[in-house]
């Protein structure tokens, strides 16, 4: 993140010093820009010390990640982009950036997936150390945790990727779904709803048949199904809990036969994601594969990962 030193801070260089060896401290997760480095350079009485300091932070930062998130240090009281000196090291330099999923273990694998693919692969290598994931253990209790670490940590350091849970493409979001962009509009921190039903919609079929073994009838069966119809299927349970003729899909797998609902019927079982979305597989997966596989889909990955750096 990068730290703005308001003009009040100027005035004090107690306050520069201060702030400096903090930064310093935990360099390279954080850094000031190199205008205010220069700044910061020019201040009369200012000691060597922090004068070599200030040229370490400013070479680990050409050397990392690029920050493109912000926030304004003022010595009275913040507003919005902004932080107070006596805030600073508890609500930014002592907690990560977050990103909350419903589940920590299969999502934080799928956050994976969307960053490989985007090339964001020194994001990847910065998890649990500049952001990390955070779950209370299902989409019911996001917007509680939400509200907890938008406090915690300010709303521009909390991002929100949620299911959409969709049975189809046109259903509205659900009660629970809803009360999760809501939390996220009330306490201002970005959000992403998933444009398919969960993680798992987003398999690549090649994927899915290096992981899930399948016959040519089953093949066949797949191969059949429309780009909606694959975004909206239960890759996990398949028909077990609700019958593809059942009116909660609005139609939406009509067209298939008696014979394909059978052998769709039982799904790919509950440790599809680990397997899909396992760190071998998602490296050799290229734009061009997503691009392929869904036309829609890039974008939306895009988007995510960009929400993600925002964030550091």
């Amino acid at each position: 993140m990068v730290i703005l030193l308001s003009n009040c801070i100027f005035k004090d260089i107690g306050l520069v010093k201060r702030i400096i060896d903090m930064i310093f401290e935990c360099s390279p997760r954080h850094t000031i820009s190199s205008d205010q480095i220069r700044k910061i350079l020019s201040i009369e009485g200012l000691d060597s010390e922090y004068k070599e300091k200030c040229k370490v932070i400013l070479e680990k930062e050409t050397n990392f990640l690029i920050f493109k998130n912000k926030i304004e240090v003022v010595s009275g009281s913040p507003s919005v982009g902004q932080v107070s000196f006596d805030n600073l090291n508890e609500k930014i330099f002592l907690n990560k950036s977050i990103v909350i999923v419903e589940n920590s273990i299969n999502d934080v694998r799928f956050l994976k997936y969307i960053l490989s693919v985007c090339g964001k692969q020194k994001i990847i290598e910065k998890i649990d150390i500049y952001w990390e994931v955070s779950s209370n253990g299902g989409c019911g209790q996001i917007p509680g945790l939400t509200e907890l670490k938008a406090n915690i940590v300010g709303s521009n350091r909390v991002f929100v990727l949620h299911d959409s849970d969709r049975l189809y493409p046109q259903q509205n979001l659900s009660k629970t779904h809803t009360n999760i962009v809501h939390m996220c509009r009330q306490v201002n921190v970005a959000y992403h709803t998933l444009k398919k039903r969960e993680p798992e919609n987003y398999i690549l079929d090649k994927v899915l048949h290096s992981v899930f073994p399948m016959d040519e009838k089953y093949k066949e069966a797949w191969s059949s199904l429309t780009n909606a119809q694959k975004s909206h299927y239960d890759y996990k349970i398949g028909f077990r809990s609700k019958s593809a003729s059942d009116e909660v899909y609005d139609g939406l797998f009509n067209s298939l036969s008696d014979s394909q609902k059978t052998i769709l019927k039982n799904g790919f079982g509950e440790d599809i994601s680990e397997l899909a979305f396992s760190s071998d597989l998602i490296t050799e997966i290229t734009e061009s594969d997503i691009d392929n596989h869904c036309g829609s889909m890039m974008s939306e990955f895009k988007k995510i990962a960009e929400s993600i750096e925002l964030l550091l």
